[in-house]
C-alpha cells in the first residue's frame, strides 16, 4: 500500500533578504535626493528653463552697466542714488517669478504623483527607507536644485556689480544686500518645494498636480491683488493684503530681507514694506500643511475603506 508523500518544499533562490550596508538614519534620505537631482538635470527642458532664468539676471547686469555708464557720463552726479537704485533693481529682477516657478513646476509636479501612478512608493519603502526618509529626500532634492538654479546666476550678477564699483565701495555702500543675497533664493526654494510635495502627493498624475499648483499660485495672487486694490481698503493695509498669497509671501519676505520693495507695478512706490509677521505666519502654515498632507498620503500600501 503506497503512502502519500508530501511534496518537497520549494526553494526560491531568487529572493534574498536585504543584507547591504545600512547608512545612518540622517543620511538615507540623501540617496533619494541625489537621484532626484540627477534625474532632473538629465532633462533638456530643465536646462532651457535655467538658461531663461540666467537671462533674467543678465538683465540685472545690464541695468548695472547702464547705470555705471550714466554715472561716468554725468561725472558722478548720480553716485548718491546708486545704492538705492541697485537695491530696487535687485528686488525688481527677483520679482520676475515666472522662470523660478516654471522650474519648480517642471521638477516638482511629478515628484510624488509619478510614483503614485507607477506604484513605486511600495518599492521605495521596501528598502531601508522610512516614510520620513522618502518625503525628506524628495523635498530636499527639490530645495537644493531650486536654490542653486537661482543662486548661481544671481551670484554672477552680484559679483559683476561688485567688480563694477569695486569690492570695498560695494560692501560699504550695500552692506545689507551683500550680507543677505545668498538667503534670497532659499525662500522660493522652500516654499515651492513644500507646496509642490503636498499637492503632488494628493495626485496620481503629474499634469493634474501641475495644473492644481498653477491655479492656486496664480488665482490666489489675482484675488489678493483685487482685494488690495479695492477702494474701501485703507492705504496702510494695502501693502500687507497684497502679499497674503503664496506668490506674495515669497516676494514679500524677500523684500523685507533686502529692505526695499522696489517699484511695485500698479501701486505707488511710497507704499511701505508689508508686515513680515503675517507673511511669515502664512508661509509656515502653507509649508507645514503641505508637508503634513504628504505624510498622510504617502503609504507603503494603499488603504481601501469600504
Amino acid at each position: 500500500m503506497s503512502q502519500d508523500v508530501a511534496p518537497p518544499p520549494i526553494a526560491d533562490l531568487t529572493y534574498r533578504n536585504y543584507d547591504g550596508p545600512k547608512a545612518l538614519r540622517p543620511l538615507r534620505w540623501w540617496t533619494l535626493s541625489r537621484s532626484f537631482i540627477r534625474t532632473a538635470m538629465r532633462k533638456k527642458a530643465f536646462w532651457v528653463l535655467f538658461g531663461l532664468l540666467c537671462m533674467q539676471w543678465m538683465l540685472f547686469a545690464l541695468f548695472v552697466f547702464i547705470n555705471s555708464q550714466a554715472d561716468q557720463i554725468t561725472g558722478g552726479a548720480q553716485r548718491q542714488l546708486r545704492a538705492f537704485n541697485l537695491a530696487n533693481t535687485f528686488v525688481d529682477v527677483t520679482d520676475i517669478w515666472i522662470w523660478v516657478f516654471a522650474i519648480a513646476l517642471f521638477i516638482g509636479a511629478g515628484s510624488i504623483a509619478a510614483d503614485n501612478r507607477a506604484n513605486a512608493i511600495q518599492v521605495y519603502l521596501s528598502k531601508p527607507l522610512t516614510r520620513a526618509d522618502y518625503i525628506l529626500g524628495k523635498w530636499a532634492g527639490m530645495v537644493i536644485l531650486l536654490y542653486f538654479a537661482q543662486f548661481v546666476p544671481m551670484l554672477v550678477a552680484v559679483l559683476y556689480a561688485a567688480l563694477d564699483q569695486g569690492f570695498g565701495e560695494f560692501l560699504s555702500s550695500y552692506p545689507r544686500l551683500a550680507l543677505v543675497f545668498p538667503l534670497v533664493p532659499l525662500i522660493p526654494a522652500v516654499m515651492h518645494a513644500s507646496m509642490l510635495i503636498g499637492i503632488s502627493a494628493l495626485n496620481r498624475t503629474p499634469a493634474i498636480a501641475g495644473i492644481a499648483y498653477t491655479g492656486i499660485f496664480i488665482v490666489w495672487n489675482l484675488l489678493a491683488t483685487a482685494i488690495a486694490n479695492a477702494p474701501i481698503v485703507a492705504d496702510d493695509s494695502r501693502s500687507t493684503l497684497l502679499f497674503l498669497n503664496p506668490r506674495g509671501v515669497i516676494y514679500g519676505l524677500i523684500f523685507n530681507l533686502v529692505g526695499t520693495r522696489g517699484t511695485p507695478p500698479g501701486f505707488r512706490s511710497e507704499l511701505p514694506l508689508p508686515e513680515w509677521a503675517p507673511l511669515l505666519g502664512l508661509a509656515l502654515v502653507l509649508c507645514a500643511g503641505s508637508l503634513a498632507l504628504a505624510v498622510l498620503r504617502v503609504r507603503a500600501v494603499e488603504v481601501v475603506k469600504g
